[in-house]
Order: structure tokens, then sequence, then C-alpha cells
């Protein structure tokens, strides 16, 4: 564009004000091409100047040309060649529309300012970008952890020679950067990829604990799946994907991502119903020379119902059937054979078994397995009400009961006879914007939750509430202020108690400084 904007001044700086020697008149006076008509057609060449605008030049440059021929042929340079100049530039300038003219004005002022200043390239962009997105946040978080001074020792079930924290306060600054990028393939396919921090060894979390000893911090691949669209209803989606189910973080932590593939349907129902389905099937753990592996194949269905535009309520009932994830008792004949029924990660409150009792080797390590089996039924309903836009009131209630829980089976397959603690319920309610962007939008909350023992499989439930993990009951209490354009702070309290077994309670405050982009 600045090449463009160049060219035409030149060409109106040849045409004004100048004297041309007199072998260009001659030349125009003949009929043969001069040197600016010669300079015209090469702009035209180099695409500066479009061949419209080339030809109307060389037509008015001809023109004027045989309305200031002379009988003297041999004109050197005189001042009826200002007079030509001048008659040159009038004629063309008068062709020159009140709008090119504007153009020109604020393409010479904008565009030579980011091209030369900038370095902002205004020409064409490729087409491909235009098909990508690029999105990211980052957040700050102060974090303490309040223990009550009564509470009782509790072992690790992830390392059975340590016990977890439960008495001593600490406080954390941790922080958390996401980045992800959308493409559109075509009308139907679109990938994402997302990069994030945390480690590989926790699923639920994205945060870094600052203080490593300034040692740099690495990105993980959070999210990478492609989407397809075959029908404007239907979305097929696989790879590593955001969690494709209606559901809160009572069941599944809200940094949790699924590895395997979904297919998601909606249709219109009657009026101002409309109905949605979910299935997928993910793998958790692929195990070599078994029939073992394990894996979860997950189905929800529901309604919407939407009255008006400022009523919304949905509600959805899901079934989550994990297979092989119950511990496997080892034997004094094959010690250390089904160690792979170990769970790969978990966080604290499910019933562990010992999958080395029955070994009877002196000094065998102890090795904690999952006591049950979990097959979650699902309800989860939401009531959305926006009579005093812009706040809306937001109610959310989630309930689950694990019906794989078999006492029977337990007590043949460990020894050990386990109380039926399978039932978990939370409830809800928020007030304010939808979503804090800017400056002065704010929303507060507020949450029940009480989550039994073997309600949910403890290593995918939320991992702040008790500080992970189920056996819980107590309150969320927070807000939302915005402080500018996508950036705003978050406050948040979480009061904790153990439901059953040695006592635990721990309050957790966090702060946080959130930005998006």
């Amino acid at each position: 564009m600045l090449q463009k904007i160049l060219g035409k001044g030149l060409i109106l700086g040849l045409c004004g004000g100048l004297l041309l020697p007199a072998h260009i008149v001659s030349a125009a006076e003949e009929g043969k091409p001069s040197d600016l008509e010669a300079l015209i057609l090469l702009l035209k060449e180099k695409h500066i100047v479009s061949d419209e605008e080339a030809a109307r030049f060389i037509d008015k440059l001809q023109a004027t040309a045989t309305q200031e021929k002379k009988p003297e042929k041999t004109i050197t340079i005189m001042p009826r060649g200002q007079m030509y100049m001048k008659q040159l530039t009038d004629t063309v300038a008068a062709d020159i529309k009140d709008k090119v003219a504007e153009q020109v004005k604020y393409e010479i002022k904008d565009d030579v300012v980011r091209e030369l200043k900038l370095g902002e390239n205004t020409g064409p962009v490729p087409s491909w970008t235009q098909r990508i997105s690029l999105s990211g946040d980052v957040r700050l978080r102060e974090q303490q952890d309040m223990f009550d001074d009564q509470n009782g020792l509790l072992q690790n079930p992830a390392d059975a020679t340590s016990l977890l924290n439960t008495r001593v306060d600490r406080e954390r600054q941790r922080m958390r950067v996401r980045l992800g990028l959308k493409a559109e393939v075509n009308d139907q396919v679109e990938v994402g990829i997302r990069l994030a921090g945390g480690t590989e060894k926790d699923p639920v979390s994205t945060n870094d604990t600052l203080g490593d000893y300034y040692n740099k911090d690495g990105f993980l691949l959070d999210q990478a799946f492609v989407r397809w669209l075959p029908l404007p209803e239907v979305s097929l989606v696989g790879g590593r994907v955001p969690n494709p189910f209606f559901s809160s973080d009572l069941v599944w932590d809200g940094d949790l991502n699924f590895e395997g593939v979904a297919v998601h349907g909606k249709m219109p129902l009657a009026g101002i119903w409309r109905g949605f389905a979910t299935l997928g099937y993910f793998p958790l753990q692929d195990i070599e020379l078994t029939e073992d592996d394990k894996y979860l194949v997950g189905g929800q269905a529901g309604i919407e119902y939407e009255p008006r535009p400022d009523i919304l309520g949905k509600f959805g009932v899901a079934y989550y059937d994990y297979h092989h994830v119950a511990g496997i008792p080892n034997s004094a004949s094959s010690p250390g054979l089904y160690d792979y029924s170990l769970p790969a990660f978990q966080q604290w409150g499910n019933d562990y078994f010992d999958i080395n009792s029955f070994v009877g080797t002196p000094g065998t390590p102890v090795k904690y397995g999952l006591a049950p089996d979990f097959k979650l039924l699902n309800l989860t309903m939401s009531f959305d009400l926006a009579l005093f836009k812009p706040v809306v009131i937001s109610f959310v209630a989630d309930f689950v009961t694990n019906l794989g829980f078999d006492h029977d089976e337990i007590l043949d397959r460990t020894g050990i006879s386990y109380d039926d603690e399978t039932d978990g319920y939370q409830v809800g309610l928020g007030v304010g914007y939808p979503r804090v962007t800017r400056l002065g939008e704010w929303k507060s909350f507020v949450t029940y939750r009480y989550i039994e023992k073997n309600a949910v499989l403890d290593a995918f439930t939320d991992s702040d509430f008790h500080l992970g993990g189920t056996n819980a009951k107590g309150w969320i209490i927070g807000t939302d202020i915005g402080v500018y354009d996508n950036f705003w702070l978050t406050a948040r309290w979480l009061s904790s108690d153990v439901i059953s077994g040695v006592p635990y309670s721990v309050d957790t405050l966090q702060f946080d400084l959130n930005t998006r982009f």
C-alpha cells in the first residue's frame, strides 16, 4: 500500500510544478511515448498503479500535449513549458475524485506510520491466518492452608511410608499459565491445542508452586483435539479433550481434561424444550501383557428449558462406568503380579487396602489399591435467571452416588468390611455478572458440599476443597471483582471437615489475580 501511495505521489510530483526537458514535450507532440509515459507504464507493470489509473494518466498527458502542440518542433526549455505543466497538473488533479483524494490523504497518514514507524505489514493477509485464533490466561495466587490443632495423623495413600500434613499451617504462592490455539481446518473441522504449566503426575491441577530455587518451569500439552461437525446438531471430538459433560466440580475438577473420543448431539423438542446427549470412551491406563486396561465409559442425556431469553434451566443424567480400577491382591505364589492394579494417581478419601496383605513375606512393602469399584450415577441441574440484566442469579445442584460399591464383593477380595459411604451432593448460588471482564463487574457465590468416602473416584474430584479428594463436607464462599478489561481479582474461602474417621479439618484462603487475553 505504501508503494502505491508513493507511486501516485511521484506521478503527481512529476506532473506538477517541475519543468520537463524538451525531448519529453517533443515526443508527446509526435505521438511517441515520452519518458513520463514510460514511467507510468513501469509503475503499472510493478502493480503500483492500476491499469485504469495508468490509462487515465496517459490519456490526460496526451490530450494536454495535443492542446499545447506548436508549429515549432524544436522546443527546448521555455516559459511555455511552465504553462504546459500547469495545464497538465490542473487537468490530472481535476480528474481525481474527492473521495480518492481523501482516501490518499488518510492512507498516507496511517500506512506510513504503521509501515515505517511500527513495522506493521498492511499488505494482503494470508487466508490461513484468518482461520487461527490465540487465547490464554495467567493467574497468580496467594494461598494459605490453616489446619485444626486437633487433627489426627493420616497416612498418605500415594506413599505408605509418609503421612499427610494435617497440622502445620502452610502458605504458598502459585501460578497458572495457559496458552491456547484454535484453527478452523474447514467449515466442519477445527483443531484445538493448549499448553499449560503444572506437572505430568497431577491431572487435576495446572498450578506451579513458586519457590523451586528459581528453576525454570515448563509447558505441558494440556489439550490437543480434533472436533468434527458433520451436522450442525452433531459434533465428534477426539484426542486430549475438554470435559464434554454437563457437570460441576463435585465429580470432575475444573482443570481436568479427558483423553479419548466423545460424540455430542443436540435436538429441538417441543417448543421451549431442547434435548442433548453425550457419549464417550476414555482410556485411563494402558497395561501391557494383560487384558485389564483401565478405562472409562460415560454417557449423559438431558434437557434444556428456555421459556424466554432471560430464563434458562438445564438438567442432565449421567452414568460413568470405570473398568479395572479396583485393586487386585497379590499372593505368596505371585508377588508383584497385580501391581498394575494400583492407581496411577490419587488424592485422598477413598477406601484403600494393601494389595500385598496376602503375600506373607516379611518386609514386603505396603501398596495401597482401591477397595471399591466405581460406577457413578450423576444428576446435575442449573437454573439461570437474568431478569435484572446484566446481573444474573444462578443456582446449581449436583448429586452423585456410586452404584459400583458391592460390600460382599469387596469383603471377598480384600478381607475387609467397609461401610457404604457412597453419596455426595452440593448446592450453589451465584449472583452477579455471568463473566467478569471489565472494571466494575462483579460476581459473588456460595456453595455447600458433602461428599462421602467412595461417592466418586478421589483422583478426579476438586483439588482445592479439603485440599483434594473425598470424605469432606463444608462451605465455599467467594467473589470476583473486575479491575480493568480482562483483569479481575478473586477471593475464596474454603472451610471443610472430615465426614468420618480420623479428625481432619482445614480452612483454605485463596487470593487470585487473574488475566485473560
